[in-house]
């Protein structure tokens, strides 16, 4: 059993105490925002929208990935043969009731990554599928699809000096500040020797599913958004190319990039929609053709990072 110290984690803002352990921060003592709590061992997690109100879903390559739907004042987020949870927004709690046969690491990374996303966009915030940075006192986030060199942008901006404010997931508040979330970044294995690239050692962790787990330099408080790239990964390219988005376009090109990108729900679509023109109303929006490996070269992102901080206000 852990203890309270160990189990109870900083993340988005948030203290949160939890039976599911995963790589956030430890939280000083004070009052607890969000519980979660292991709940009943589920014999089969069925492949199809849990019953109620539909709220979101995600298929890709021909399989649900997740469903949530509303019972009630609860929200039921199912993640087929492997668990669910039932979001409690208004008690403050979480119930994780797993598939049995599923161990504790995936249960932290669907926690960490679309259980918190869907809490804080029920809660009314902005939440990116992003990995962002924080780099003279600004955040960058890479934001944009799975597969699409999020992690390794970050990675890479860490080996250049940056540190992590979160991986996968970003949270944008009201006053566009940004807080500290995940404190690893997973790579797939194609980019696992970056870690070579570090100075001195950095901790790593070999996951469940066959990518590394890196530690690098992190953020520990929050940094107002600086700007959003969207990286563009191409190993034919021989020189980084970046492209600010016009803020008329940047909308439309932000909305799959959301944390969780499809709902059912007008009342968060629309929130959703208004606070993505509230902010590419005051951050730029880029687009960045990198070189890409392996090998991997920090200069290109270094580069980077330079220069959409240096970048004025949009349409300027």
């Amino acid at each position: 059993m852990m203890s309270d110290a160990t189990r109870t984690y900083l993340v988005h803002g948030m203290r949160i105490r939890s039976d599911i352990p995963f790589d956030a921060a430890p939280a000083p003592a004070g009052p607890v925002d969000v519980e979660v709590i292991l709940g009943r061992q589920l014999r089969s997690v069925p492949p199809r929208r849990p019953g109620g109100e539909p709220m979101a879903e995600l298929h890709q390559f021909g399989r649900l990935w997740y469903a949530a739907s509303r019972d009630g004042a609860d929200v039921i987020l199912r993640f087929p043969h492997l668990a669910e949870f039932v979001l409690q927004v208004g008690r403050g709690r979480i119930v994780c009731h797993p598939h049995r046969d599923v161990p504790a690491e995936p249960l932290g990374l669907l926690l960490s990554g679309t259980v918190l996303a869907t809490w804080l966009t029920l809660e009314g915030h902005l939440v990116l599928h992003a990995s962002g940075v924080v780099s003279d006192g600004v955040t960058v986030a890479f934001a944009g699809l799975s597969g699409m060199g999020k992690s390794t942008c970050a990675a890479l901006a860490c080996v250049a000096g940056a540190r992590l404010l979160s991986d996968d997931l970003v949270l944008v508040g009201s006053d566009l500040d940004t807080e500290p979330g995940m404190r690893g970044i997973r790579l797939r294995r194609a980019a696992a020797g970056i870690v070579d690239l570090f100075e001195g050692e950095v901790r790593t962790r070999a996951t469940f599913d066959d990518r590394l787990a890196v530690f690098p330099p992190y953020a520990s408080t929050s940094a107002p958004l600086r700007a959003v790239v969207i990286p563009r990964p191409d190993r034919g390219a021989d020189r980084l190319v970046v492209d600010e988005v016009p803020p008329s376009q940047a909308v439309p090109l932000l909305l799959p990039c959301l944390r969780v990108p499809r709902w059912f729900d007008h009342a968060v679509s629309a929130r959703n929609l208004r606070r993505l023109g509230e902010l590419v109303a005051r951050v730029p929006v880029f687009t960045a053709s990198i070189p890409w490996g392996p090998p991997f070269d920090p200069e290109p992102v270094a580069n980077l990072l330079a220069e959409v901080s240096a970048a004025g206000p949009p349409g300027s």
